[in-house]
């Protein structure tokens, strides 16, 4: 049997913008793009879910990811006998063992790092195992692919890419992939 590895949704930044709104979405079962049932049914190893920050709605980037990232710890806790969250090959494993789905958690918009650092140590901490530098909006890491969200357009696309800063996060990310790895993380930041 072949087994679905899926390396993005947007249900968690969905389920989070319907709760704003007052709609209580949950995981096992919704309208979105996947829910636990379907997943179930198709026959899923391992789901990334990305928390999804989108600086055009004017929320804080950090504050939108604790959110996003309090939201995905409640669902894993509400469905813990269907779906854990893993870190690692070994835990995917583990859970397939036992008949689990894997959540891992990625994050689409790098500067909920506030351009700081030591933020990494913290998304690590959190979970997240991967994440974007950016989305469609220029950023203290960089500049997006479209054209269109450049906060200065007279410059052309030559001249763009990765900021100092973003230069310095891929080389921590670089440099610390491998003591990464080996890391187990013990406690979840405030």
């Amino acid at each position: 049997m072949l087994f679905v590895a899926d390396m993005h949704c947007d249900t968690l930044s969905a389920i989070y913008e319907r709760r704003k709104q007052g709609i209580h979405t949950e995981l096992f079962k919704n309208d979105l793009q996947l829910d636990i049932q379907r997943m179930q049914k198709s026959h899923y190893l391992v789901q990334n879910f990305a928390i999804f920050v989108d600086q055009g709605n004017n929320e804080e980037p950090y504050t939108c990811y604790k959110n996003q990232l309090r939201i995905f710890h409640e669902e894993m806790e509400k469905n813990k006998e269907f779906i854990c969250p893993v870190t690692s090959y070994r835990q995917i494993e583990e859970n397939k063992k036992k008949g689990k789905l894997s959540a891992l958690l990625t994050v689409e918009e790098g500067e909920v790092c506030r351009g700081e650092l030591d933020k990494l140590d913290i998304l690590y901490a959190d979970g997240i195992r991967m994440m974007t530098f950016t989305w469609n909006y220029q950023n203290s890491l960089g500049s997006p692919a479209a054209e269109g969200f450049l906060k200065d357009r007279a410059d052309s696309r030559e001249n763009r890419g990765l900021t100092e800063k973003g230069i310095a996060f891929l080389e921590k990310m670089e440099t610390e992939s491998s003591s990464y790895c080996c890391k187990t993380p013990d406690k979840r930041s405030k």
